[in-house]
């Protein structure tokens, strides 16, 4: 029985227990109808790269999940590695959300988004014991796809002339690696049986990282020689300052639970990060723009990295609050 025949019973079998609401049905094909009466160039099949021999079948089969009456594809949202609709959720349901993205910007939200989804999914698995060679293959795989289409749609802005929403994409994704770098270090020093996975997996986030950083690079001297507009630069000092608050409150309504020490800590990066936000204002004061832009763009960056880390320290029960200090800009 080869792979493609494999999907296909996963399915049908899934598609046995599995059912959407009328609501739901009618919403999916609104959507799919917008979308075709947009007038959009047809996309290459984003499923290619998982079944290249049956690109159309799954193509096909996928919008008749989408719009028919078993719903599978639409279940799998939830699924995590084990479940018998996770590899629906890679090979079929996110490649699908990503094809009927907006524009290059939501795209590139979407793979990042993806990519950390990954992330967290390992690191789940490797804490309730269940990962597998299976599984590890399917994230790996899932994951080197994402980041390099990520990449990719972070140059096709940069290249469209978007350079503040690239550094933004750019900053999102070295945010994210960043943070679960730390996660997998500590996921491998408390699970020694999972060692051999999270150094496969380190590598090819340091690799990720390295061209993140090589790419913020080039972007930054870009938007120094172009100059960023009030507007953007004032919207990106607004998100950091917003997101900073409502991390906090966060905090104070019970998303992590701190001793003292680990308080102290969050403490002195939420200083830093304000520091942060500090220097942006007075250099809009002193019309420099690029630089506020690039230093709101670095607060809204450390505030995500903790935030990853506050998450995962609360949802693994590893203490991940030492890793939060990072350096200001």
């Amino acid at each position: 029985m080869n792979k493609d025949h494999n999907i296909e019973e996963l399915l049908k079998d899934a598609g046995t227990r599995v059912s959407l609401r009328a609501d739901e049905k009618q919403t999916h094909r609104e959507n799919l109808l917008a979308f075709m009466h947009a007038g959009k160039k047809p996309v290459r099949s984003p499923y290619a790269t998982f079944f290249a021999s049956s690109a159309r079948y799954v193509t096909a089969f996928a919008l008749f999940l989408i719009v028919g009456g078993t719903g599978v594809v639409s279940a799998s949202g939830g699924a995590t590695p084990g479940d018998l609709l996770y590899p629906v959720k890679l090979k079929v349901r996110e490649p699908v959300q990503i094809a009927l993205a907006r524009d290059t910007e939501e795209r590139a939200e979407l793979e990042v988004a993806f990519a950390g989804d990954r992330l967290e999914e390992f690191a789940a698995a490797s804490f309730k014991g269940t990962l597998s060679e299976e599984t590890v293959a399917l994230i790996m795989g899932s994951l080197a796809e994402r980041l390099e289409k990520a990449q990719e749609d972070i140059d096709a802005l940069h290249d469209a002339g978007e350079t503040e929403v690239a550094i933004q994409s750019n900053t999102d994704l070295h945010s994210l690696l960043s943070a679960h770098k730390s996660i997998l270090g500590k996921v491998g020093a408390i699970y020694p049986e999972a060692v051999e996975d999270v150094a496969l997996l380190h590598a090819r986030l340091d690799e990720a990282l390295q061209e993140a950083e090589n790419t913020a690079v080039e972007l930054e001297e870009g938007v120094e020689v172009t100059g960023v507009d009030t507007h953007t630069v004032n919207t990106q000092k607004q998100e950091a300052e917003t997101a900073l608050l409502a991390l906090k409150l966060r905090l104070e309504g019970g998303l992590a639970l701190l001793n003292e020490e680990d308080k102290e800590s969050v403490a002195e990066s939420f200083i830093g990060i304000q520091e942060l936000i500090d220097q942006g204002v007075v250099a809009e004061e002193a019309e420099d723009n690029s630089e506020a832009f690039l230093l709101y763009s670095e607060a809204h960056s450390q505030l995500s990295v903790l935030e990853t880390l506050l998450i995962a320290d609360h949802t693994l029960g590893i203490d991940l609050i030492d890793a939060t200090t990072t350096p200001a800009r």
